[in-house]
Order: C-alpha cells, then sequence, then structure tokens
C-alpha cells in the first residue's frame, strides 16, 4: 500500500493513496519497505533508516514518508524533505511525487508550485499515476506552470488509465462544464461511472445527478436514489441534501419528510451550514408537523451513533413508521428488529 497523504486544493479535500509501478516491478520488497506495509512501523523505522543510508532509493522514499506522517517516529518535515529529496534525485517516482508533495504544500520547504510541478512530471514521465493527477491539477488553475487545460487533460487521461479514481472524476467535471474541451454530457457521465464504480464518493454524487436530470444518460430517479445513497453512506454532503429533495417531494422513493429533514440537518451539520442545505432545510420546517420533527430527530440521532451505513438506517427507520402505521407495532425499535447495533 502507497503512503497516504492529504492536500487541499481549493474546497476540494483529495485523499491520495495510489501504487507505485516502479516498487511493484521489484520481485523481491526491502524488509523496512514490508514491515511499513504490514503498518509495523516501530521495526520499519530501524529497517528503513538502515537501508536508506545504504542508499536504497525505495528505503529513502519510505522512510521519508514515516517522517512525514509522524508513523513510528516524530513527523518531521524537513527529515522527510532530506529523504524524499535523497530518493528523488536517484529517479525514484515515489519520493518524487512525495517531493512533489511536500513543495506544494510548503512543508519542510518554502512552498513553491514551480518546483512541486518539475518533481511531479519526473514521476508523471515514469508513469506514476499519482503525479500524473497531480501535475493535471496544476496545469488546470495554472499552478507552477501556465494555464493549460487541454495539457491538463492529458494528464488526467493517463493517470485515469491507470484507474485513478480522481482523475476519472476530474474529467467527467472537465466534459460535464466544458473545460478545455466541447461539453459532451454522455462523456462526462462515462468518467463518472467510472469513478462512481471505484467507490469515489464526489463521482457517486455526480453521477446520481446525471441520472436525476437526464443529462448523459436516461433520467432514472432510482439510479439517482442508488448512487446518492452509496456517496451519503460515505459522508457526501451534497448527496445528503440531493437525497433529501427526493424524499420530500416523493421522487424515486415514497414521499418522507422526516426523512428529508434528518438528511438536510445532517449535511448542514458538516458543512457548517454552508451551501443548499440550510435553506431547504429552513424551508421544510416550516411546513412540518410536530410528528415528523420529532421523527426526524429520532433518524438523525441514530444515525449519529452509528452502527451501520446511513442508507441502511433510513431503510430500518422507514420500517419502524410502516409497522408503527399497521397492526404490528411490536416492533419498536427497528435496529434491534435488523439486528443493526
Amino acid at each position: 500500500m502507497r503512503p497516504i497523504r492529504s492536500i487541499r486544493r481549493g474546497a476540494c479535500a483529495l485523499a491520495l493513496l495510489c501504487s507505485c509501478p516502479a516498487l511493484a516491478a521489484h520481485p523481491k520488497r526491502l524488509r523496512g519497505v514490508a514491515e511499513y506495509e504490514r503498518g509495523d512501523f516501530a521495526h520499519a523505522r530501524s529497517d528503513l533508516q538502515a537501508e536508506a543510508e545504504r542508499g536504497s532509493a525505495d528505503a529513502q522514499a519510505y522512510l521519508g514518508f514515516l517522517f512525514d506522517l509522524g508513523q513510528g517516529v516524530g513527523q518531521d518535515f524537513a527529515q522527510a524533505v532530506i529523504w524524499l529529496r535523497r530518493g528523488a534525485e536517484q529517479g525514484n517516482a515515489l519520493a518524487q511525487t512525495g517531493l512533489g508533495q511536500m513543495y506544494q504544500s510548503g512543508q519542510g520547504v518554502p512552498q513553491d508550485f514551480g518546483m512541486a510541478a518539475h518533481w511531479f512530471r519526473k514521476a508523471a514521465e515514469q508513469g506514476d499515476a499519482h503525479a500524473q493527477f497531480q501535475l493535471g491539477e496544476m496545469f488546470s488553475v495554472g499552478d507552477g506552470v501556465s494555464l493549460d487545460r487541454r495539457e491538463a487533460v492529458k494528464w488526467y487521461l493517463r493517470s485515469a488509465a491507470q484507474g485513478n479514481d480522481l482523475a476519472e472524476l476530474r474529467l467527467g467535471w472537465i466534459y460535464d462544464l466544458g473545460l478545455g474541451v466541447d461539453p459532451d454530457p454522455s462523456e462526462a457521465a462515462r468518467w463518472y461511472g467510472l469513478g462512481a464504480k471505484a467507490k469515489n464518493a464526489d463521482a457517486q454524487c455526480r453521477l446520481g445527478r446525471m441520472f436525476e436530470e437526464g443529462r448523459g444518460v436516461p433520467r432514472d430517479l432510482h439510479a439517482a436514489v442508488s448512487w446518492y445513497r452509496r456517496a451519503a453512506d460515505q459522508g457526501n454532503t451534497e448527496a445528503l441534501w440531493r437525497l433529501g429533495t427526493l424524499y420530500q417531494d416523493g421522487e424515486g422513493v415514497p414521499e418522507n419528510r422526516s426523512v428529508a429533514i434528518a438528511l438536510y440537518r445532517l449535511s448542514a451539520g458538516m458543512d457548517q451550514g454552508h451551501g443548499w442545505a440550510r435553506p431547504l432545510m429552513d424551508t421544510l420546517f416550516r411546513h412540518l408537523t410536530l410528528p415528523e420533527f420529532d421523527a426526524g430527530q429520532d433518524l438523525v440521532n441514530r444515525i449519529a451513533r452509528g452502527g451501520a451505513p446511513l442508507s441502511a438506517m433510513v431503510d430500518a427507520f422507514q420500517f419502524q413508521q410502516a409497522l408503527d402505521s399497521t397492526v404490528f407495532p411490536v416492533y419498536r425499535n427497528p435496529c434491534d428488529f435488523l439486528q443493526f447495533p
């Protein structure tokens, strides 16, 4: 498994996880790398140190990430840069990508987008999917390079060809909005679909919207609900409030204003009240009956306690409501009935 690093660009936080072709090609893993991949950071620290000092570029890269992420050692960005640079100068793609990230974020070195792009390009030209994605990001906004959306698309395509779901999401967005290419809803839906199948929550939400609006795909509210639910299970705030609108209007799902207000509240809470969820919640609130509001609060409490995916908790809640309206009111707690905690 590749070291994970999170980078925030604008309002979007990207979780970065991908494989390194250069390391995968090795028939035998270094002892320190194998320990790192098992999560045995304490032993990995000493073995990687020894291997890195003997000149192993792979060990230097992983040791750099240990210091960067504070795994089995005190977090030390300066040490991270030292070891990543040693590996990068030997041509190690993972170290080059890591060093590019340090320059991009300004941790351990002064922030320098030009140097970030320099190291990302070196790794990207070796086939590193994450470096290709990051280079596409830099061309798309003009950080450290001239703004060139066609060049960005080129690098996104190379990254996506290796299954990078972040690049698939970005290509969907590019074809959706026509950034550097002619708008093409069908192509946008195709790329969103690839990212969605890779469990990228943003791509799942975008694909749900395409099905809801009938853009690039036939309009299919049941498919929209399905993809919104998958994204909502991962905490996607937009999917939560979009799913709420469908429950409020009874489109693709049975109308249920208690579920709608609960989803709006969850979305607004995660977004700290920003975005569309807050005004939707305030508008619906004025039309709710007290029992509907109380039921919505009950659902919020159940979801907050966790123990099951959000969509399963909604199903359990609706199951309880159905039972309460019949001659079988014995199952008062749907989580107990469906064996959820």
